[in-house]
């Protein structure tokens, strides 16, 4: 259970991803980019997930026997899988090629699920979009009402001009810029503890983003590191969302599982830390577009 709830955050990184959206209407960010700015950073803390899994399932002998599997079973399952493996590549494409929009391409994903749901798979029932329309409904709407307050809130920190005082204040403190991406990590992490992924995104980025672009950072490079950095704050306590659902789900205690958790969420600082340092992991994909 530790292991999914700490991989589970890296489905913020890696596009598609509602939060990289979230980030792009505050910052004016492209979508497609950001997309591609979060491909690598996911894929690395992946990796280093899965070494530690190794690890530590080689040290507790958790690895099960091998079992043999013929050809046309690996076929039918590869057939059964791969139509709907195809539906966030049709995201990523769509968007990062300029073939539609965010919200259009949302929309041919969703047309896409109920064309598989219902005459490919045959599970899906109109009881179940029902469901999922009220659902999208309420999510959709406290967005809506966060995102009209959030825009209010901008325009006072800009006419006060909040973020060029706190750039000033840097800048004039002489500290040295990696301290002051250091510091940057520092306060993500704090504030993901205590804030949920979406508020804390619109409410940070418009005082942090323009101070960080006097450092030389970019808009891509600091949305991947805000959304890195909130993805660990879901796994850490007194809040942990996602650690709160795992144990409503398992019936484990909260503590035992971020313990479980603890060596995986080291794994997602190191590379968090790593985006912020090396700009190219974040950079390298976009400047391809």
């Amino acid at each position: 259970m530790s292991s999914t709830v700490a991989s589970s955050t890296m489905g913020m990184i890696i596009p598609p991803s509602v939060p990289m959206l979230m980030y792009a209407m505050v910052s004016g960010a492209s979508v497609g980019k950001l997309f591609l700015a979060g491909l690598l950073p996911g894929i690395l803390i992946g990796v280093t997930q899965l070494v530690v899994t190794y690890v530590i399932s080689k040290k507790n002998h958790y690895h099960p026997p091998l079992q043999k599997m013929e050809w046309h079973e690996a076929a039918k399952i590869a057939k059964d899988g791969s139509l709907a493996v195809l539906m966030p590549l049709l995201i990523i494409l769509s968007v990062s090629f300029g073939i539609a929009t965010a919200s259009e391409s949302a929309g041919i994903a969703a047309l896409y699920a109920l064309i598989l749901g219902f005459f490919v798979y045959k599970e899906l029932t109109w009881k179940d979009v029902k469901k999922a329309l009220k659902k999208t409904f309420m999510m959709s709407s406290s967005i809506m009402i966060i995102g009209g307050f959030t825009m209010i809130f901008t325009w006072i920190l800009a006419v006060e001009q909040v973020p060029a005082a706190i750039g000033t204040f840097l800048v004039n403190a002489n500290m040295p810029t990696w301290l002051v991406f250091l510091l940057l990590d520092v306060l993500i992490l704090l504030l993901g503890t205590f804030l949920d992924v979406t508020p804390c995104i619109l409410l940070i980025t418009p005082i942090l983003l323009p101070v960080m672009r006097q450092f030389g950072m970019s808009e891509l490079q600091f949305g991947v590191i805000i959304i890195t950095g909130l993805a660990i704050g879901l796994v850490t306590p007194p809040v942990g969302m996602c650690l709160n659902v795992a144990s409503k789900i398992c019936g484990m205690d909260i503590v035992a599982i971020f313990k479980g958790a603890l060596p995986f969420i080291i794994c997602n600082v190191m590379v968090l830390l790593a985006i912020t340092f090396i700009p190219q992991l974040s950079m390298w994909l976009p400047s391809f577009m």
